[in-house]
């Protein structure tokens, strides 16, 4: 019983310096994220979802995956050569309509629409059924 309290008071002092830390230091998390962030992609909170967009005003679309590894192509098909991957998590400048072109399969469902993906002035093409989002956004 007693080693019981005192792993439990352990755990919780462990837990209130990690809550700590974490709130003295959220600045440098932001700098470290950034740094990370891949080249072509878009902050999370740069992307500002758009609901009611007025056909006249440009639009353009972000797209993101929560998969590893989701390929971005010359052409809209497997067949195609891959030039870059998707980072998980992040979103990335899109076209905001599909692109029909050669099936696809596993990993993710099977498919033949296609999203341009634009990484830096490279224009890309990724599985649609790969993507985990797609959302409107202002220019």
């Amino acid at each position: 019983m007693r080693s019981t309290r005192l792993f439990g008071s352990v755990a919780a002092l462990g837990g209130a310096l990690a809550l700590t830390f974490a709130a003295a230091s959220p600045a440098s998390a932001e700098t470290v994220e950034e740094q990370m962030r891949p080249q072509g992609s878009v902050s999370p909170s740069d992307v500002d979802v758009d609901q009611d967009a007025d056909d006249t005003e440009q639009t353009t679309c972000a797209v993101y995956t929560d998969r590893t590894e989701v390929r971005v192509r010359v052409e809209p098909t497997t067949d195609s050569e891959y030039f870059d991957y998707l980072e998980p998590g992040e979103y990335y400048e899109a076209s905001c309509d599909s692109t029909p072109g050669g099936e696809y399969g596993d990993p993710c469902g099977e498919g033949f629409h296609w999203v341009e993906v634009y990484i830096g002035d490279t224009v890309g093409y990724a599985a649609l059924m790969c993507l985990d989002g797609w959302v409107q956004v202002d220019v």
